[in-house]
Parts: structure tokens; sequence; C-alpha cells
């Protein structure tokens, strides 16, 4: 009787091993960013970035579905086979929206204990006609060399926009702005630019550039905005409403039929502003309002690009009197968004790593990451 026992035992034990060596994990995240893509890839493996979860999102407000994979089969080949389904019920549990055979792991993994990001994502928003409320995204996840599935969901609630203050200072409005690309709000953007117009903060050179490239890029990135901040146009003073003006000259919006609800006074001063321009940051860099700007397209979007065009601006010659103020403005502001932003410290250290670089930009960049 005892050996039989012993059996059961080392039998149970066996299967409980045999399940254990098999263990995926998935994560399912719905984001609001639009940079998550370079944010993955732009990166050396060893930090994995964030995604928050988007909880909340208004009717026209693009978002995207990820989906994350860990410890996948492999065959002999290291090749991975993983599908998932995608299923989005409405508040009143009807579907929404289904697709199957979405593509989340087709190639060789050497590393199965790696985070993997799907290979296919859903980007969607929700219609002017869609029902208001929570509605949930579930996947089931196949691994097709493994023969196992798994399931998640997550919940994300659809709402209508409403005008509300949510800052009462600078450091609220500062701390938004610099953090606004890892959990993206775009739902504060109304209220946070007429605030930066009401307060003093435009009279500030440095303050100036970063915000009006930051609110370009988030309203451009969420052209659904554009009616709502019209609409509250009518209702501001003429210092706000000359702000509000001089953010739609560079937003990619059509103006017409706003034009013909303004006075004629508030056109002709539209007319002036269209005459301005504001410095290109991509452009060769001669002053540090490009560098301003080029931090506020990075803080409204997460974006490779302005820390790449960053770090070729340490490519200065120092000796000159005029360049030397550049420099060490770009170099600070590099050194202390390393320290302050994980993604700004990965986005370096993969040009360094990746990058073509002149000698001197490349043994700067060095400097300041080892700091």
């Amino acid at each position: 009787m005892k050996k039989i026992t012993i059996s059961l035992i080392f039998f149970a034990l066996s299967m409980m091993i045999g399940r254990s060596t098999y263990a995926m994990d998935i994560k399912l995240i719905a984001t609001s960013s639009n940079s998550y893509a370079e944010q993955w890839n732009r990166n050396l493996g060893d930090v994995a970035p964030r995604f928050e979860n988007t909880k909340e999102v208004m009717k026209k407000q693009y978002f995207t579905i990820l989906l994350f994979v860990k410890g996948c089969k492999t065959d002999a080949n290291m090749m991975a086979n993983v599908e998932y389904d995608i299923k989005i019920t409405n508040p009143d549990r009807e579907i929404y929206f289904e697709r199957t055979g979405l593509v989340s792991v087709s190639k060789q993994v050497m590393n199965t204990k790696r985070i993997l990001l799907s290979e296919q994502s859903l980007k969607m928003c929700f219609k002017t006609e869609d029902p208001v409320g929570k509605y949930t995204i579930e996947v089931k996840v196949r691994d097709n060399i493994a023969q196992k599935s798994k399931g998640k969901k997550i919940t994300i609630e659809l709402i209508n926009y409403q005008y509300q203050n949510f800052f009462a200072s600078e450091y609220s409005f500062e701390d938004w702005l610099t953090n606004y690309y890892k959990s993206p709000t775009p739902q504060r953007a109304i209220d946070g630019f007429l605030y930066y117009a009401k307060s003093r903060l435009p009279d500030k050179k440095t303050s100036n550039y970063k915000s009006i490239a930051f609110f370009v890029e988030v309203f451009n990135n969420n052209s659904y905005l554009f009616p709502y901040l019209m609409e509250l146009y009518h209702h501001q003073d003429l210092r706000t409403k000359t702000h509000i003006l001089y953010l739609l000259r560079y937003c990619n919006v059509d103006m017409q039929s706003f034009k013909m609800k303004i006075s004629e006074t508030e056109l002709s001063l539209y007319k002036r502003l269209s005459t301005t321009s504001l410095p290109n940051p991509y452009g060769k860099i001669t002053d540090t309002a490009q560098v301003n700007m080029l931090w506020g397209i990075f803080f409204a979007s997460g974006k490779y690009r302005p820390i790449k065009k960053l770090v070729e601006t340490l490519d200065v010659d120092k000796g000159d009197p005029d360049m030397y103020p550049l420099f060490t403005a770009t170099k600070w502001s590099l050194v202390t968004n390393c320290a302050q932003h994980q993604l700004v410290n990965n986005y370096c250290r993969y040009i360094r790593e990746k990058e073509l670089l002149s000698s001197i930009a490349k043994s700067e960049l060095t400097v300041l990451l080892d700091k």
C-alpha cells in the first residue's frame, strides 16, 4: 500500500513539474501613446519601456491595444507561433468589434524569458454615435507550438468631453506637461492651454517655446479637440483669444468655418499672426528656442526624433562664443532629463550604440551618460 501511495505522489509531482515548464505570461494594455513602437524598438533591451493603461477615452480619440507575451514555446529551430483573437463588448454587453487570427509572435525567439510586443496591434477610436460607458476588451492567446491558450481582459471607459479646471498652479501644469508622454491625457489639453494662456508663462522665453511646441503636437495628434477649443474661444478675454489664435495658426486644422464666426478685429489679428513663424526645431540649431521646442515635442509625444536631434546638437564648436551657450544649454538639458526620464536615458544609450554620430557628439554623449 505504501509503494502505491509513493508511486502516486511521484506521478503527481511529475505532472506538476511538467506543467511548470510551460508558463506563458501575457499582458494587455490600451495606450493613448502614438510613439509606443519607437519606445519599444529604440531600446537596447536592458530596461523595458513602461506603458500606462489608458482608463478612459473620448469619442474620436485614438488608442492602441497592445499585447505583450513572455514564455511562449519554440520549436527545434527556436521559432515561436503565437496568435490571438480579440473581442470588444459595449456597455450593453453586445459585441462591438471582433477579430480572429492576429499575429502575436511569428519569428525566431532565442530567449523566451524576454517580454515580446505582439507583431500586430489594434489602433482604434470610438465613433460619435457610440454609447458612453465601460467597454470590455478581451483577448484569447494561442501558443500553437505548445497547444495551449490563455485569456486576458481589461476595461476602458468612453466618456463625453466636459470642460474642467485641472490646474491650479504652475507646478501642477509643468508636472503634467513634462510627464504627459508617459500617460497621455488629451482630455486635459484644453484646460492646460487655457491655464497657460492666462498665466505669466508665455512671457518666459524658455517656457513659451517649449509650451507652444508641446500644445501644437498634442492638438495635432488629437484633432477631435479643435471643435471644443473653438467653442470655448468665444467665452475668453482678448489675451486668451490671442493665444488660441496663435496656437491654431500652427496647427493642422481647417479654419474656414471658424474664421466666419469671429469678429473683424479678431480676424485681422489672426491674419497678422499668420505672418509670423516659429523656428524650425529640425533645421540647423542656432538658438536655444529650438532646443526648448524639441523638448516640448518630446514631452507631448515620447518620440525618438527630438532626442536624436538634441544629441546631434552636441557637435558644436565650443570655441565659438556665439555657439557655446547653445552647447551648454543643450548638454545641461540632456543631463537633467536623462536623470529624470528613463525614456530619455533609453534613447540616448540607443543613439550612442546604434546611430552614426560625429566623434564629438558621441564623446559628449558618453560623458553625460556616465555622470
